[in-house]
């Protein structure tokens, strides 16, 4: 008897395992990758890529200058402030857009889907890049939507759900402030970052600024464009200077610690790891349960 082959659709991925947790590194290994690690086989490799982690130089480029704007990326940062403000009705974090060299900013995502990246860079050639790193439109999204109501998906015959496709993974089901509907909102899409002193740590964005780093020119600094958010980085107070003879501790790679991940790090030979991770489709799937309770 012939057993076929379950074939696990995947996606080219890169990932830091040396800045991952324990747990985490075991998690990824085991049940992200393809094929899967034994937990052993996961530790053994996390202990490698953590070793090379911690013996990196303390403090090593983690200062990320502005950069100067020219006058026609001046004017699309105005564009996106003003878009901004009106989508929002002025209620976001945005403080204002910097200019910044993609390697230096600090990294909390220790992964990137290169083949999203590369798709990214692809369809985004000169001149188009401002528009992709901070949009000043909300993109239309093709929702799929499936109800049901009752059994057998549902415990009560009044009781229903609704499984709603989405294109990717940057939507949640909230209240449209203009109807007072729920619905599925697409968040802003535009490259956030928070700023503490002189290092700047990416919150989102990581697969459009990989590929701003993959694809920039031999010689030049690639650039981002990134919307600077407000007191959103927490920094922790008394760090002492590390003393002679002093090993640098776990805490030190945290974002907040003096040996953080770097974006550069995701081309630094060493430090990375090429993976194949399963593919994942996104979905929101609203329930409702019709219950009877006591009128008191």
């Amino acid at each position: 008897m012939s057993t076929a082959l379950v074939t696990v659709p995947t996606v080219r991925a890169r990932i830091l395992p040396g800045w991952m947790t324990r747990d985490d590194a075991i998690a990824t290994f085991t049940t992200e990758c393809v094929p899967s690690r034994t937990p052993e086989e996961a530790i053994a490799i996390w202990e490698e890529y953590r070793e090379r982690a911690l013996a990196l130089p303390v403090d090593r480029g983690t200062v990320c200058d502005r950069l100067p704007l020219n006058t026609e990326e001046q004017d699309h940062a105005n564009r996106f402030i003003a878009f901004l403000n009106q989508y929002t009705n002025g209620q976001h974090q945005v403080a204002e857009v910097a200019k910044v060299d993609v390697r230096k900013m600090i990294v909390h995502q220790y992964y990137v889907a290169t083949e999203r990246s590369e798709n990214y860079a692809q369809r985004n050639q000169a001149g188009t890049w401002l528009e992709e790193l901070l949009p000043t439109a909300m993109p239309d999204a093709q929702l799929g939507l499936q109800f049901v109501l009752g059994p057998p998906h549902c415990p009560n015959p009044m009781s229903s759900q609704a499984i709603i496709d989405l294109p990717h993974a940057e939507f949640a089901f909230l209240v449209n402030p203009a109807t007072g509907a729920f619905t599925a909102s697409q968040f802003m899409r535009h490259i956030t970052a928070c700023e503490h002193g002189t290092k700047i740590l990416l919150k989102s964005g990581y697969h459009r600024s990989f590929a701003r780093l993959t694809s920039a020119p031999p010689a030049t600094v690639p650039t981002a464009f990134v919307a600077l958010e407000r007191n959103t980085w927490v920094h922790p107070v008394n760090q002492p200077p590390l003393g002679v003879g002093v090993t640098v501790g776990a805490g030190e790679l945290l974002p907040t610690g003096r040996l953080p991940a770097l974006f550069s790090d995701f081309v630094t030979e060493g430090l990375f790891m090429d993976v194949l991770q399963r593919r994942k489709r996104f979905q929101l799937r609203v329930q409702s349960t019709w219950t009877a309770v006591d009128d008191v």
